[in-house]
């Protein structure tokens, strides 16, 4: 400000430190310099137009506001750190999903959801609409809590049981029942990784689709892995005749299909456009959806749409939870997975912070020379010294 003071007024800068990111005519004022907000800065910036996502919830699912280990606030934080903007749907309220989002996050709830719902959920589907779904191990008895038709739609065959996984002991973890994936796929999902991600109590998919369905890539476990079916508690083994297959196993479908020529969800609510938008809303539950821009005012969908329908079904909601987002390269791949099903897997790859939980193991040898340096050695050389320094002060 003290050298250009014509340039700070232009881009309103007032305070010595502050940074302005300028990027195709949109611009960013940081007051605050890390590696984070600059990374973060770029991010929003090298996406035109933010796109919306929607986050299903009321029926016990995943929240995006909550800071429980089980739940998604670090997930939803990181997303609109990253540009993303997020709406929470409930269906009981809204007869229908908004025609003008990006992508659909679909976990699993707790009470099933009602028939008209599901239908919903489907009719969302046929019209083109992209879907995260994540999963997770259910008793038999409670099936798939009222989404066996978007299951059916889409030709899932979940496997019994969960994924148990020899890998984890090489990743530091105490239970076979977090499936570790190590080799990534030539696709934007995995391309530049080279961490493992971590993915707790998994199920596990055989590799079919329904006939108008693309498998495009997967995610997959080691060799070392299988569904078991039984308790993961004790020593296990794999049972052929119980319905155990061996790995590697999907633990992620990555779904593909040209899009529906017409859209036959709706748009964003009208009563919804008349109401402003702002930082402080996004993301907080209400009756109705909110507004992003003027095309969704008008009740159209969003100009951005792509030529090719996309659908991501995880086995596990629990590596993208609050307790396991930073594990190994969960957060990464997150990222990667919105990216990719809102049609943007073009934008920079910002690498995430890496959580060291390694150990140190020492040899019993020099935990031993530690000990005894640091409890018996030193505090006796000490001693000796005071002992020195005073018979030879007591000479004098």
């Amino acid at each position: 400000p003290q050298r250009f003071p014509e340039r700070a007024r232009a881009a309103n800068v007032e305070l010595t430190g502050q940074l302005v990111v300028d990027y195709q005519g949109n611009r960013e004022m940081l007051s605050v310099l890390s590696e984070s907000t600059l990374t973060n800065a770029i991010a929003r910036l090298s996406t035109p137009v933010s796109p919306w996502i929607g986050v299903l919830e009321g029926h016990g699912e995943r929240a995006i506001s909550s800071g429980a280990g089980a739940d998604l606030g670090r997930f939803a934080q990181l997303l609109r750190q990253r540009g993303f903007r997020l709406l929470p749907l409930d269906l009981a309220r809204a007869p229908a999903i908004p025609a003008n989002i990006d992508l659909l996050l679909l976990s699993m709830p707790s009470i099933a959801l009602f028939p008209g719902e599901a239908e919903a959920l489907v009719s969302y589907i046929d019209g083109g609409g992209n879907l995260l779904w994540l999963m997770d191990p259910v008793p038999r008895k409670d099936g798939l809590l009222g989404l066996e038709s978007v299951a059916q739609r889409l030709g899932l065959q979940p496997l019994p049981g969960q994924i148990v996984d020899a890998a984890a002991s090489g990743q530091g973890l105490d239970s076979p029942s977090f499936a570790v994936v190590e080799r990534w796929p030539e696709h934007p999902l995995g391309q530049g990784l080279t961490q493992a991600a971590i993915f707790p109590g998994s199920l596990a998919f055989a590799p079919l689709a329904a006939p108008d369905w693309q498998i495009v890539t997967s995610l997959t476990t080691g060799e070392s892995s299988w569904n078991e079916t039984g308790p993961v508690r004790g020593e296990i083994a794999r049972e052929e005749n119980a319905g155990e297959q061996p790995g590697p196993l999907a633990l992620a479908l990555a779904l593909t299909r040209p899009r529906p020529p017409e859209d036959t969800s709706t748009p964003i609510s009208e009563a919804a456009t008349n109401r402003q938008l702002t930082p402080e809303s996004i993301g907080k539950s209400s009756g109705e959806p909110l507004a992003a821009t003027n095309q969704e005012a008008a009740g159209e969908p969003i100009a951005t749409a792509q030529p090719q329908q996309r659908i991501m079904v995880v086995g596990d909601g629990d590596f993208l939870s609050n307790a396991h987002l930073a594990d190994a390269a969960n957060q990464a791949i997150a990222l990667r997975m919105a990216r990719w099903l809102t049609g943007r897997e073009d934008l920079v790859s910002i690498p995430n912070q890496i959580r060291d939980t390694g150990t140190l193991t020492l040899a019993p040898v020099r935990g031993w020379a530690i000990v005894g340096g640091g409890l018996i050695a030193l505090p006796a050389l000490l001693a000796a010294i005071g002992i020195a320094i005073r018979w030879q002060r007591g000479r004098i």
